[in-house]
């Protein structure tokens, strides 16, 4: 591939020296370039470090990535919560779609059921920091992150590895590669990972909170110098019981009638709305009714082809079909009473198909393309209220079966042309036009108890609705180059990324509230500036700082009941004009012929909020944005030495984040104070193909929350989802070349 002049396909076979740094070569403008050319913010994962820092899925990727978040929300199982630069969606319901995008081998769009998959037998992943209005556009105002998994190689290879730790940990893997010839390879990949976690639950009846999760990925290449062909496909099956949440109480046990203040909420002085708390200070254990299973069934077909048509065109088809089927149980009273729970019912279905037509030369890369993509989600969806209060009254108990169905259709054009203006200037301009339809179908149905003591109860049909929301945008990117010299490259540019409107499918308890699920398309006008250079043979540094104009951005919301003991609405709103702005720097260092550093900083001194009037009639302006933490650091370090046994591999990551929202209130009791996480491996290789290590994940045991989900109008209390605590164990593997 020629691009200004360059050689790409020679670059990447470069013997580099033996002090020199690392040349990165990404694709996230959807070519390959390197790292430090590209005018966009990308942080780049080797898959050794995913493996080597116990990264199990996209969720645990904040580890590596300065000013992202990612989270599991509110419990494994349920859509995860991405934050690139303060923009991100909190929303845990299986309809949501966020504005960061997970693509796995190009294909991606989907709802945030997709956002999460297991990152085992991966190649490297790119996140791009910003709207990504051109080359990928749907749902990625925020960004995007990509996945590569690990391609079939032209060798007979395999690799198995066992790896156990403290609360149950196994893992057991493998992946056998094998050439038939040439032109034609496969790989298969399997997994099953069974493990508890780390909270203790005091109520000892309830079974002991924990998954297992079974992944096999086979994968097949064709390859004859003109045509390549992959074809993947992944299934993914979980069985367990969730983290259970700790019950974060709030009314004063010492001074009744009063509220507890923050220090103090949760503890044993203090107790939720039915005078409940866990009987312990201890953060790992809580005392839950916690018998609620979660299941997924999840599968992903994939089809990737390219052909060289001569030495300047090409063209390259991506198709892909995701089929998901999960119940997820959850206890929203986070006690032994039975007075909030319920399930997530989700069986959903999305298909993408892209066509993308390349042409370069010495002076021009030009890249347009065809996008066409389905999602059907089918909702089931449950929540008991006060089932408990069956006992004693009929006033109040309810049990809401809330159904829907979703449809979105969307198809966009793309186009993006880098032109090169001068020997130091170049010019990118790209430009994509989406269409966008969602049809949604929701009904509601209440069981009711007809005399004291009924607990099977009478359903009454609720409320029903259906409506088809169309929208339509233009979003792109224009950006300026400046080569400074070989390895020095600034740029500026201007990004627009737009997110449709559309349906959200969680909880509504009205038919009003059913109708503001409804909301309208955001857009995301990004200005950034950044500077990326190749300093020395062992330093590499990427800078960047942006500001963000924000107009109609989609903001979910918990917001609290008008009525006490009433349950809050889920709301996810539009709200006015919002501000973002800050910065970011990545730097790679090779202090050591076998020592290199990464480390990276984000800070976001302004993350704020548009106007938006909430379910109070309450005028609320200005509050920061969830999941935007003002500083946050990230570090890691690998060293490498050799001894009588063979090579001795340390690796340790490090990440620090400020203190966070939770929601959009600017809560205190819903706040993430700063913390920060290490993890730790090390590894001896031994007679060339055998590798022991010992490693640990949260090594000093931090106590975080990853959701604190505000019920205080409700049931007096804050659910808190408790992070994972120190997790640490020994693993062995084999390789066979």
């Amino acid at each position: 591939m020629c691009l200004f002049g360059l050689n790409t396909s020679a670059m990447a076979q470069q013997k580099l020296t033996k002090d020199s740094i690392e040349t990165i070569y990404i694709e996230a403008q959807k070519r390959v370039q390197q790292e430090h050319e590209v005018s966009l913010s990308v942080a780049h994962i080797e898959g050794h470090e995913i493996e080597e820092l116990n990264i199990k899925d996209s969720t645990n990727l904040s580890m590596l990535v300065s000013n992202l978040t990612s989270s599991v929300n509110t419990a494994e199982g349920t859509p995860p919560a991405f934050s690139i630069r303060g923009v991100g969606n909190i929303d845990y319901n299986t309809s949501t779609t966020a504005p960061v995008s997970v693509y796995v081998n190009s294909i991606g769009g989907a709802s945030s059921n997709y956002s999460a998959p297991s990152l085992f037998d991966v190649a490297d992943v790119e996140i791009l920091r910003g709207p990504q209005g051109t080359l990928f556009g749907r749902n990625t105002t925020g960004g995007a992150v990509l996945v590569q998994t690990r391609k079939p190689d032209f060798d007979k290879s395999a690799y198995v590895q066992a790896k156990y730790g403290n609360n149950n940990y196994s893992s057991v893997e493998g992946v056998f590669n094998y050439d038939f010839s040439r032109k034609i390879a496969a790989r298969l990949a399997v997994k099953q990972l069974d493990y508890d976690y780390s909270t203790e639950n005091l109520h000892e009846s309830s079974p002991q909170p924990g998954l297992m999760q079974q992944i096999a990925r086979i994968s097949l290449k064709y390859e004859d110098g003109v045509q390549t062909l992959n074809l993947m496909y992944n299934k993914e099956k979980w069985d367990g019981f969730p983290n259970p949440p700790g019950n974060i109480g709030i009314n004063s046990l010492e001074n009744p009638g009063t509220i507890c203040p923050p220090s103090l909420a949760g503890s044993t002085n203090c107790a939720d709305y039915a005078g409940f708390n866990s009987g312990s200070n201890d953060f790992w254990k809580v005392k839950v009714d916690n018998d609620a299973p979660h299941t997924t069934d999840a599968q992903q077909f994939q089809l990737g082809y390219s052909r060289e048509l001569s030495s300047s065109t090409s063209l390259k088809y991506f198709a892909g079909l995701s089929d998901s089927e999960r119940l997820h149980s959850f206890n929203c009273d986070a006690s032994t009473n039975r007075l909030c729970q319920g399930y997530l019912g989700l069986d959903g279905e999305a298909w993408s198909q892209e066509l993308q037509f390349h042409f370069n030369n010495d002076f021009v890369y030009w890249i347009s393309g065809l996008y066409l993509f389905n999602e059907k989600i089918e909702q089931n969806n449950n929540l008991d209220i006060f089932r408990d209060f069956r006992a004693l009254t009929t006033a109040g108990p309810a049990d809401f079966y809330y159904d829907n169905e979703i449809e979105i259709d969307s198809k966009a054009i793309f186009s993006q042309v880098d032109v090169k203006l001068s020997n130091t200037v170049s010019l990118l301009v790209g430009s994509r036009y989406t269409d966008e339809s969602n049809q949604y179908s929701a009904k509601s149905t209440i069981n009711v108890p007809t005399e004291v003591g009924d607990f099977t109860g009478v359903d009454v049909p609720g409320w029903s609705l259906a409506n088809n929301i169309d929208s339509q945008s233009w979003s792109g990117k224009v950006a300026l180059n400046f080569q400074l010299d070989q390895y020095s490259h600034s740029y500026f540019s201007i990004s627009r990324g737009y997110k449709s409107g559309g349906y959200n499918g969680g909880f509504a308890f009205t038919e009003e509230e059913a109708k503001r699920a409804e909301y309208d398309p955001e857009h995301l006008v990004a200005y950034e500036l950044g500077y990326k250079s190749i300093l020395s043979n062992n330093l590499r540094l990427n800078t960047a700082i942006f500001y963000y104009d924000y107009e109609n951005q989609q903001v979910f919301m918990n917001q609290k009941s008008e009525h006490d003991l009433t349950a809050p609405a889920q709301v996810l709103d539009n709200v006015q004009d919002s501000k973002v702005y800050g910065a970011e720097a990545d730097v790679s260092w090779k202090a050591l012929p076998s020592l290199t550093i990464d480390f990276g900083i984000g800070y976001l001194p302004q993350a704020e909020i548009g106007e938006f009037v909430n379910a109070l009639g309450e005028t609320v302006t200005g509050n920061r944005q969830p999941f935007a933490p003002k500083l946050n650091l990230n570090a890691f370090a690998r060293y490498k030495s050799e001894n009588s046994l063979g090579q001795l591999t340390t690796s340790v990551g490090w990440k620090y984040t400020s203190a966070i929202y939770f929601d959009q209130n600017e809560n205190p009791y819903s706040q993430q104070k700063d913390y920060q996480l290490i993890n730790l491996d090390i590894s001896q290789r031994v007679a060339g193909n055998w590798q022991l290590a010992i490693w640990a994940t949260n090594l000093f045991d931090e106590e975080y929350s990853t959701s604190i989900f505000d019920l205080s109008n409700f049931l007096q209390m804050y659910e808190d989802f408790k992070g994972q605590g120190r997790q640490f164990g020994f693993s062995v593997s084999y390789t066979w070349n």
